[in-house]
C-alpha cells in the first residue's frame, strides 16, 4: 500500500466516522421527535 493510498484509507475511516457519530448523537428518541421535528419548525416552512 502507499503512502497515497493510506492517507486515502485514513481520510474515508474518519470520514464516515465522524458522519456516524452525528447520526447517532443528532437521532431522534421519542416520538414527539418525528411529528413536525419536534414542533421545531413553524407551519408555513411544513408546508401548511
Amino acid at each position: 500500500m502507499t503512502d497515497i493510498e493510506l492517507w486515502a484509507l485514513i481520510f474515508t475511516v474518519l470520514t464516515f466516522s465522524l458522519y456516524i457519530g452525528i447520526a447517532i448523537r443528532t437521532r431522534v428518541k421519542d416520538t414527539e421527535g418525528f411529528y413536525v421535528a419536534g414542533h421545531g419548525v413553524p407551519a408555513v416552512a411544513n408546508g401548511a
